[in-house]
């Protein structure tokens, strides 16, 4: 149930402009320069309905105008609210970004007819802030949430067989339900720079016979100010759980009145992406056209949840592989069958038998792509900061033979004799944390994918303009279930299993179709 000032809506005005200018110099060299700016503002809500926690300040910052507006539930800590002047903010509760200028440089040059080499080097800002700013509307001091339970009406002396209001009675509507919910407000920090992304390439190209060409390419990326839960009202690791320590307590959070949640939303998170590109293609000719890439690439960066964010919230402990596999490839291939009309065979077959058997193409797309890199958990006890799930100790090497029967692979993944639960701080402690688990990021390779579709199709003239068209297409045609991801809780009785498929994976499917075209 949600009480108070709902709805509302943000609002926020993007400017951009880019420029371009382009050289050439000779007949072998062009130059290409560009300046873009871009300035997404950050929102606001058109009644003043939201607020941030300033973890810098330990308070609740809402825009110029709006304690007036706060629910009644959150009045008893009026202590707590500040309006944004008095921060020093404007109502965006955020410093303006006014300084987004990307510059962009290519050049292209041709050291033969049939060789071209290519590079570009390029700023880029990336919008997020939607994703961040999300949770501050609809949100407390203006906003009260609670739970209606069943125990609660018949507490309350309500006849849950019978018609009743939501008002009566309210669930969690003492003052200790506002003050959880005041108590883990989302914040944002005072500067939000946009994401910003540092790309470079270099490619060569080369023209083979055949109507062939190829192309190989190095990709350069690295990004900076990635959204990232950086929770700074997490406490100091310890023995004892983050949220049991005393408030007065040296190793207790800064801000005893405020949740581990605080401070959650930070731009702070890097990534590098290095990779190398390789791709083949052949333009129609003799009823053949074609084209394959295939992709090796590195992308390391921080995870999403900063393990230890008072003490270091750039401990390298949180840097590894993260979000795509290692290989990727891709094929697609357009034939048509050499029989009918204007090709190798069948040109002399009658009119009939050349209408049935002459004109259909074949064509098919074909992906594949490695196991993705993960990360396997403790899932029993909290961390010793408090501030992200705790990881399992890696004790052996988790790869099993990949020749294994699927029988088996489904069953076991991964060795999981190789993890184990970390032992506990001190284990005589209250509500004990357990020491940080040894496994890295990205430590195990989950199951790799694959997909093909064929399609068979023919187009029929009708006379004038009308055409009558054939296609007959199969999804996965050898009907092979593609695995998903395994159990990655050491305290899982499932641990290791495979117990799902693939979220992408579509079983045998066969489409016909027919279109009629005049």
């Amino acid at each position: 149930m949600t009480v108070g000032r709902v709805g509302g809506f943000f609002r926020k005005r993007n400017v951009s402009f880019y420029v371009q200018d382009d050289w050439r110099i000779g007949s072998k060299l062009s130059l290409y320069l560009g300046l873009r700016y871009d300035n997404y503002g950050f929102f606001t809500e058109e009644h003043g309905w939201y607020a941030n926690a300033s973890f810098a300040r330990g308070l609740v910052v809402v825009p110029d105008g709006s304690l007036a507006q706060v629910h009644p539930g959150f009045a008893p800590y009026s202590s707590l609210y500040i309006e944004a002047s008095q921060a020093g903010l404007p109502d965006t509760l955020v410093q303006p970004n006014n300084r987004d200028f990307a510059p962009r440089v290519g050049a292209s040059y041709r050291v033969s007819p049939r060789t071209v080499l290519r590079g570009s080097f390029g700023v880029y800002f990336v919008d997020y802030t939607a994703n961040s700013f999300h949770a501050a509307l609809n949100a407390p001091p203006f906003v009260r949430r609670a739970q209606l339970t069943r125990s609660q009406l018949l507490g309350a002396g309500v006849d849950v067989n019978a018609l009743y209001t939501f008002e009566n009675p309210s669930a969690n509507g003492n003052d200790a339900g506002a003050a959880t919910q005041l108590a883990n407000l989302v914040g944002l920090p005072d500067e939000y720079p946009t994401q910003r992304s540092y790309s470079w390439n270099l490619t060569v190209e080369q023209e083979l016979p055949w109507s062939t060409g190829v192309r190989a390419s190095y990709v350069g990326n690295l990004n900076r100010h990635m959204s990232r839960n950086v929770r700074v009202n997490a406490c100091p690791p310890g023995p004892t759980e983050c949220l049991s320590r005393a408030a007065t307590a040296a190793d207790g959070r800064q801000w005893p009145v405020f949740n581990t949640n605080m401070g959650r939303s930070m731009n702070d998170g890097d990534a590098n992406y290095h990779g190398l590109e390789l791709e083949v293609q052949r333009r129609l000719a003799g009823g053949l056209m074609f084209n394959a890439n295939y992709t090796v690439a590195s992308l390391n960066g921080y995870a999403q949840d900063a393990t230890n964010p008072v003490s270091d919230s750039y401990w390298q402990y949180d840097w590894g592989p993260i979000g795509m596999p290692r290989h990727i490839a891709h094929a697609n291939v357009v034939y048509e069958l050499p029989v009918g009309r204007d090709r190798r065979f069948g040109g002399s077959l009658p009119r009939g038998l050349e209408a049935v058997l002459g004109g259909w193409s074949l064509s098919g797309s074909y992906s594949w792509q490695s196991g993705e890199f993960l990360t396997v958990s403790a899932g029993a006890g909290q961390s010793p900061t408090g501030a992200a799930g705790n990881r399992a100790d890696q004790i052996g090497d988790p790869a099993l033979d990949a020749d294994r029967p699927r029988s088996e692979q489904v069953l076991r993944w991964f060795d999981t004799a190789a993890f184990a639960v970390p032992a506990f701080v001190d284990a005589s402690a209250s509500r004990p944390t357990r020491q940080f688990g040894t496994a890295p990021l990205g430590s195990v390779i989950g199951p790799s994918f694959w997909s093909l579709d064929v399609v068979l199709q023919k187009a029929f003239a009708l006379g004038g303009t009308r055409r009558l068209s054939l296609r007959a297409e199969v999804y996965n045609p050898f009907n092979v279930p593609m695995l998903g991801t395994p159990d990655l809780n050491a305290s899982s009785p499932n641990f290791g299993r495979i117990l799902t498929s693939n979220a992408n994976y579509v079983p045998r499917t066969l489409q016909i179709g027919t279109r009629l075209d005049w």
